[in-house]
């Protein structure tokens, strides 16, 4: 058990400090004493794999007490605050239980209970004061309401009264959709995705949530969303089936109005919830909204489709091999790959959905019934792919600004290499695609090899990619019918929601309890398997961020460090180690 040395920061990865295991040392132990904390409206919390005793929640009142009821004991608490400095706060209270308000996130606190009858028979806990995060449905009402206001005040409340309102750990919806998306047209590529960072910079986004969730209510602790449950209990029903779907929830599924599909809320808690809008931003679309700039939505506010164009999403939640394969990885790298490519991805696509492509996809799958699996795996990484086909120049998105109301063509990304080839033989689709950069794109997508077979042919070397694609679950024909339909496809994108086009998926409420749910995986992870990291990513100029030296743009996210330092990823990854005791939260 070692610590990473960094030049400002000392994280203790065994989560003791080294004051308080002196005092560990120290301590005699009377080993029939036992005890147990409790909430009045929670069970207590299990830290059997951790490093410390019990776990005490910050900000409400903690009941500490005998196994047997009956006893009366002494009772003294003493803090190990982050600066290594010890204090007391309880000095022998006499009684059955004692009563505490733990404030000091991040610490460690020592109880040393007495026998009464019995002066030298005590025993010493260690207790670490931390947020509990738990799953959404296991909150009280209470609890999921504060949780879910506050939620809202992010979503709504402009950044500056923010500020003023709450202080300085205050972030709005504006700010997360901003700094998530980035410069990611300009740059070629996002700091925070397609690698390593990946982890450590989702631990920031969410630790900054978390945070700014607390300057509206210190009590509370961002929950998760185990998707697994809904994928496992509801099966294709979980769009309509789910609590996690209603209107005082994470919002019900837009409704028709006139015969067409709205795509935002007009109702509930998140009616009308707004989309950063931005003229003068350096990422955006053409309508000045902060979105990717593939995505052509107009719209003023956030919303879902339960389709991918009229196909239904429904039977694709990731469930419980996309969990296990996750569980069974023994290494970050790997782990990496098993949540952002094979478990977010699918499940941002299909929880957000998209609307308005090219072609009308709702009855193609009775014209192909065998379609159904690749098409779906396909359409889930659509974005992904457009985004692609941005960065290699082959769409061309518009410079103009664009009103609501202007001529659609005028306001939309195309291809125009695409747009000649609507009614082609397979061959020529197949060049078209291979033009378009969307066979490569589709080749080395991770997630769709299961849908996919590429095999490079080293005899072609002039005017292909040299690459032959086939699909293992369909016929020759059948596989050559798909890449006709994708070329009429991938003409131009289609209108998205904010998860579907992930770099803006702050801007739906969801995005922080998705990406709490996996964080509790890699906790688990470092408790159970130590996870082995080989940092392989290069940073540094052509891609900073991706390094472990680089710096990415999270701070002060411990009461120890309260300096305007930059964490580094090296420095991040050590602070998410679920065993430091100063990591404000637990599951």
């Amino acid at each position: 058990r070692t610590s990473f040395q960094t030049s400002k920061h000392n994280f203790h990865s065994n989560g003791i400090n080294p004051t308080s295991q002196s005092l560990l040392n120290d301590i005699s132990s009377h080993a029939k004493l036992e005890i147990k904390l409790r909430r009045n409206d929670y069970p207590m919390v299990d830290q059997g794999d951790y490093p410390w005793d019990f776990v005490a929640e910050p900000y409400v009142d903690t009941i500490i007490s005998a196994s047997v009821p009956t006893r009366v004991l002494l009772w003294s608490l003493h803090c190990i605050d982050v600066d290594g400095s010890k204090y007391e706060i309880i000095s022998k209270h006499e009684g059955s239980e004692v009563r505490h308000r733990f404030t000091k996130v991040g610490s460690q606190y020592y109880l040393t209970v007495r026998e009464t009858k019995q002066a030298d028979s005590f025993k010493v806990f260690s207790l670490a004061c931390k947020y509990v995060r738990r799953e959404i449905r296991e909150l009280t009402i209470s609890d999921r309401e504060i949780f879910l206001d506050a939620l809202e005040v992010i979503h709504r409340l402009e950044f500056s009264d923010g500020v003023e309102k709450y202080g300085p750990k205050f972030r709005n919806y504006e700010y997360f959709v901003a700094k998530h998306l980035g410069r990611f047209t300009l740059e070629g590529y996002s700091a925070f995705h397609g690698g390593m960072s990946f982890i450590t910079s989702h631990f920031g986004f969410i630790m900054e949530l978390e945070q700014a969730l607390q300057s509206i209510d210190e009590s509370i602790a961002l929950p998760y969303w185990e998707h697994t449950i809904d994928s496992v209990a509801f099966g294709m029903e979980w769009q309509s089936r789910s609590p996690i779907f209603k209107n005082d929830w994470f919002g019900e599924y837009p409704k028709t109005f006139s015969g067409q599909e709205l795509h935002y809320w007009t109702e509930g808690r998140w009616a009308f919830l707004p989309v950063p809008n931005d003229k003068n931003a350096v990422e955006k679309n053409s309508f000045g909204r902060l979105n990717q700039s593939t995505n052509s939505d107009h719209s003023k506010y956030v919303g879902r489709s339960k389709s991918f164009c009229g196909l239904s999403t429904g039977d694709f939640l990731p469930g419980c091999k996309e969990l296990n394969d996750a569980l069974d990885t023994q290494d970050m790298n790997d782990f990496r790959a098993k949540i952002e490519d094979y478990t977010l991805s699918p499940l941002f696509g299909s929880v957000g959905g998209f609307w308005d492509c090219a072609v009308p996809l709702n009855d193609i799958l009775k014209k192909y019934p065998s379609w159904v699996s690749t098409l779906k795996g396909i359409l889930s990484q659509a974005n992904n792919i457009w985004a692609e086909m941005t960065l290699n120049k082959k769409l061309v998105c518009p410079s103009n600004e664009c009103e609501i109301g202007d001529p659609e063509p005028l306001c939309r990304c195309s291809n125009m290499s695409l747009d000649l080839n609507l009614n082609c033989s397979y061959e020529s689709a197949y060049k078209a695609l291979e033009d378009s950069s969307v066979i490569e794109s589709l080749s080395k997508n991770s997630f769709l090899r299961k849908f996919i077979y590429a095999e490079k042919n080293e005899s072609v070397v002039n005017d292909r990619t040299n690459i032959n694609l086939s699909f293992p679950a369909l016929s020759k024909k059948e596989g050559e019918d798909l890449i006709v339909f994708l070329s009429r496809f991938f003409i131009r994108p289609p209108k998205s929601s904010p998860l579907a086009s992930y770099l803006v998926s702050p801007n739906d409420p969801l995005f922080g309890p998705i990406h709490s749910s996996w964080l509790k995986l890699l906790a688990h992870q470092q408790l159970k398997t130590n996870l082995y990291v080989n940092w392989t990513d290069d940073g540094g100029g052509l891609k900073y961020g991706h390094g472990i030296n680089d710096a990415l743009p999270f701070r002060n996210f411990s009461r120890s460090d309260t300096s305007d330092h930059y964490y580094s990823n090296k420095e991040l990854l050590d602070m998410m180690n679920i065993k430091n005791i100063e990591l404000s939260y637990t599951y």
